[in-house]
């Protein structure tokens, strides 16, 4: 495809950080990261792209000798590459992934994230259902403990993590949902040891993998992400092997690398590969670590996406499952991928 044209804009992105909207002969996308003062000396440097022409991996390879070290390259580049893609055409695979919302905001030190998912529904509308439904019914069991929603549609709740769990299991129960997590962990490790003040524990590393395995055992979890610090390749392993059936994930330590993701498969680390906005790159990066990590028997999650056009990504990639908010900005996205799912002939899921 040629590039007849490629603009830049400083924007914010849903949780309100600094972010870059790059447009591609009129298509958009948005990616997070630090973003110089005055942008133009960026947007000229992608101009001398106009009037050549390139396929995804050209242009993706391009990109990828650019100087990183400058400025807002990095976040400029990720963006170009998307809005590159948005304007030669999706093609989306037959299959849908599974949304996985995050419910309940958690705290930096303890549990990141609370997450429902309905993994065994029959359809796409069906786990769309369940997840609001959840939703819905804590915000309205714990209404005298909300404070509010955060810029992802998650909810801010003043209770301890273990209620939260117990609440949510027990709802998630009723709706034929599995509830999971997002620890990470990097947040409150502290070199030698795990100190959770949200759940009033501070633990070395084998107290740790045995507290995170009484709450996949207590809580009956099927997801769990960053459980470790993002070099700790050895008790990522020993949570992956004892508990095959849950999908384990280490968000930071693969980062949506190639390199990474080899590491962890060569030491046995994890099941799940998480393609984050921040971590994985181009489009072509992007495809190459989630083709690897199938071939590899991991599992595959789009993390929280930035923009509309990340979501009709997602659907070319054929991740098997999406995080996706079903309240605030959040909505917007989601009415899209139900849109789509419609408009393809409502296809099954693909986990």
């Amino acid at each position: 495809m040629e590039i007849e044209s490629v603009k830049l804009r400083k924007v914010l992105d849903h949780s309100s950080e600094q972010a870059v909207e790059a447009e591609v002969n009129g298509k958009t996308a948005v990616s997070t990261g630090e973003i110089p003062e005055d942008i133009r000396l960026l947007e000229e440097k992608f101009a001398e792209l106009e009037g050549m022409e390139f396929s995804q991996e050209q242009i993706d390879s391009k990109l990828g000798l650019e100087d990183t070290d400058v400025k807002g390259m990095k976040a400029a580049s990720r963006a170009v590459s998307l809005a590159f893609k948005h304007a030669s055409g999706f093609e989306y695979t037959e299959k849908f992934p599974v949304p996985m919302t995050e419910v309940v905001r958690g705290s930096d030190k303890g549990i990141g994230n609370f997450i429902v998912s309905d993994p065994e529904a029959e359809s796409f509308q069906d786990a769309v259902e369940t997840n609001i439904s959840v939703f819905q019914q804590f915000r309205e069991k714990n209404r005298r403990r909300i404070k509010g929603m955060d810029g992802k549609g998650r909810l801010i709740a003043s209770m301890s993590d273990e209620k939260i769990l117990r609440s949510l299991k027990n709802i998630a129960d009723g709706e034929d949902g599995r509830i999971g997590v997002e620890i990470s962990a990097e947040g409150f490790y502290d070199g030698e040891r795990y100190d959770m003040d949200g759940l009033g524990v501070s633990n070395s590393s084998e107290r740790h993998l045995k507290f995170v395995q009484k709450l996949i055992d207590d809580f009956e979890l099927f997801y769990v992400e960053d459980p470790f610090h993002s070099e700790d390749f050895r008790y990522h392993a020993e949570l992956a092997s004892k508990n095959p059936e849950v999908m384990v994930s280490g968000n930071r330590l693969i980062d949506s690398k190639v390199d990474r993701l080899d590491e962890a498969v060569e030491n046995g680390a994890c099941n799940t590969a998480v393609l984050s906005i921040k971590g994985s790159g181009t489009v072509s990066e992007k495809r190459t670590v989630k083709e690897k990590a199938e071939k590899e028997g991991y599992a595959s999650v789009l993390g929280s996406t930035n923009c509309i056009t990340e979501i009709s990504h997602s659907l070319e990639l054929g991740v098997g499952f999406i995080k996706i908010g079903v309240a605030g900005v959040e909505s917007r996205k989601l009415n899209r991928l139900c849109s789509l799912w419609e408009s393809s002939g409502r296809p099954g899921l693909g986990h």
